[in-house]
């Protein structure tokens, strides 16, 4: 099996998101299939996350810039929502609150354990409320417990993979029998399909552990594209409706 760096990865996932972010303007059939897909790229940045959390050099810089990219993004979202006159459904992507959410949490739960007493207590009470808001958040409930699951069982892909399946298994369930309206749960998992996240197992076992080029370029690449690529189409989806 052939082995790709972090970047090769995300850029990869990019152009996966970037084609389901196009399903408005493709057939129904091949909008639903890539929309389906796209929950991979949604388990890879938060596996990426995960990772992130682990090798960088300073965390607190690491979630600064995506709480950031949140607030930026927010006040874009609502630049649309509100200056343009969005007709169509309102703009309220936000991953990037989702991922900061998460690793804020991740990094609590890795420090919470250097500590003892009342000291432990607070920050394990600190990690469940911030990953609860996370799971809040657009696919919080795919990208929080795929965040957690990658940090915790990093050193054991096995045990990893394993949890990730009941996972998939768990929204499966959730997907056929949530389901409402006249279709019931056919309709739920057509339109959902959340246990495909699953399909990112395969990538995350190509994924050789090291991030690839350190340009600045390349690392601020996704801060810049995510949010201009959601905001260039709901303006084209809102100006053709």
């Amino acid at each position: 099996m052939r082995r790709v760096n972090g970047n090769q990865m995300k850029f990869f996932m990019a152009m996966l998101m970037t084609l389901a972010g196009l399903q408005p303007f493709m057939p129904a059939n091949l909008a639903m299939l890539y929309d389906l897909l796209a929950k991979t790229a949604v388990a890879w940045f938060a596996f990426a996350a995960s990772e992130g959390v682990v090798h960088t050099a300073d965390l607190y810089r690491y979630a600064a810039r995506l709480y950031i990219a949140a607030a930026v993004m927010f006040l874009g979202n609502s630049i649309l929502n509100t200056g343009f006159g969005m007709s169509s459904e309102p703009v309220s992507d936000n991953a990037f609150l989702t991922i900061a959410l998460g690793v804020s949490a991740m990094g609590l739960y890795r420090s919470a354990k250097k500590y003892s007493g009342f000291a432990k207590a607070f920050r394990v009470l600190l990690t469940v409320s911030l990953a609860f808001c996370g799971c809040m958040c657009q696919y919080g409930y795919i990208m929080i417990p795929v965040m957690f699951i990658s940090l915790m069982l990093r050193e054991n892909p096995q045990k990893r993979d394993g949890c990730l399946i009941i996972l998939s298994i768990l929204l499966l369930i959730s997907n056929l029998f949530g389901g409402a309206g006249p279709a019931g749960a056919a309709a739920a998992l057509a339109s959902k399909g959340d246990f495909l996240f699953i399909l990112v197992v395969p990538f995350i076992r190509m994924y050789d552990g090291k991030r690839g080029s350190r340009s600045p370029v390349i690392k601020w690449a996704f801060y810049v594209y995510y949010p201009i690529l959601i905001w260039l189409i709901n303006i084209a989806v809102n100006m053709g409706s």
